[in-house]
C-alpha cells in the first residue's frame, strides 16, 4: 500500500514537472511572439510617420509652386498696369517737354 502511495506521489510529482516544464515553454514562445508583435508595431509606426513626414514634404513642394506661381502671375499683372500707366502719361510727358523747350 504504501509503495503505491509512493509510486502515485512520484507519477504525480512527474506529471507536474512535465506541466511547468510546458508552462515554461509556453511562456518563453508567449514572450517571443510578443517581442515579434511589439518590433513589427514599431516599425509600423516608423514607416507611418516617414509615409506622413514624405505627404506633408510633398504637399508642402506642392503649395509652395502654387503661391510662387500666384505670386508670379501678380507681379506680371502689376507691371503691365505699370507700363499701361506709363503709356498713358507718355504723351503728356512729351507735351509738357516739348513746351518747356519752346518756352
Amino acid at each position: 500500500m504504501i509503495e503505491e502511495t509512493i509510486k502515485a506521489v512520484k507519477e504525480a510529482e512527474e506529471q507536474a514537472a512535465s506541466l511547468v516544464t510546458d508552462a515554461y515553454a509556453e511562456a518563453d514562445r508567449l514572450k517571443d511572439q510578443a517581442d515579434q508583435d511589439a518590433r513589427n508595431i514599431a516599425q509600423e509606426a516608423r514607416d507611418a510617420v516617414r509615409q506622413i513626414l514624405s505627404d506633408s514634404r510633398e504637399k508642402a513642394k506642392a503649395d509652395g509652386e502654387k503661391a510662387l506661381a500666384a505670386a508670379e502671375e501678380t507681379a506680371k499683372s502689376q507691371a503691365e498696369d505699370l507700363k499701361k500707366a506709363a503709356e498713358t502719361k507718355k504723351e503728356a510727358a512729351i507735351d509738357a517737354v516739348i513746351k518747356a523747350l519752346l518756352s
